[in-house]
């Protein structure tokens, strides 16, 4: 409440913990899917799990209308606020936690989803496809280090995320040079491309079975 009240804010909201267990896919969750962790002040997006959002701004704004995905609320609520001048305050301190038991295609897919967004749209504007994929991977650096860091055997989500970042990657470029992945024709972003992929990938693997 003192948060929201502030000058300027539109909507105030905590952290948000996966806490769904011990296991390996439990402990990554709550290393890379935990939002906010250790924000505060004004930021840029606040998760939707648990949040104050105050009804003059929600409704100047237009609140969800207009929203038709099944999933993103947040960050269209927290995307309007701020373009309509809004802060979104982050208060530190305090954390809440989500129990919701996923798989790890579904966790990939989840992270993916945002990230991913980011790079096709830079291919949609023309960029190169390997300055994209060079993207994709300098931008897995920081997480691989954090994961190894925490325990060696969370890189296997890791390259888990990352070849299906690659491949989601590849296909957008078939599809911009009007190729469907499948059809073959050895143009860059096509069927061979992902096949050069895996390759490289169950090379790169094959001296560590646990991570395959």
């Amino acid at each position: 409440l003192p948060a929201a009240a502030r000058p300027g804010v539109g909507m105030a909201g905590t952290a948000i913990r996966p806490s769904t267990g011990d296991d390996l896919l439990s402990r990554y969750l709550e290393l890379t899917y935990t939002l906010n962790r250790g924000a505060a002040g004004s930021v840029p997006f606040l998760p939707g799990g648990a949040w104050l959002a105050r009804r003059d701004a929600f409704e100047a704004v237009g609140g969800f209308s207009g929203y038709e995905e099944r999933y993103g609320q947040d960050a269209y609520l927290s995307r309007r606020l701020r373009d309509n001048g809004y802060l979104l305050w982050a208060v530190g301190g305090v954390e809440a936690f989500e129990v919701r038991r996923i798989g790890r295609l579904q966790m990939v897919r989840r992270g993916w989803r945002w990230q991913g967004h980011h790079m096709k749209a830079a291919l949609d504007e023309g960029r190169p496809l390997d300055e994209v994929l060079n993207v994709v991977l300098y931008s897995m650096r920081e997480r691989m280090l954090r994961s190894r860091a925490a325990d060696p055997r969370l890189l296997y989500f890791d390259l888990l995320y990352a070849l299906h970042a690659l491949l989601d990657t590849v296909a957008h470029a078939a599809r911009i040079a009007g190729q469907t992945p499948g059809q073959g024709g050895g143009q860059p972003g096509g069927e061979g491309a992902r096949a050069a992929l895996r390759h490289a990938a169950a090379v790169f693997l094959k001296p560590w079975p646990q991570l395959c």
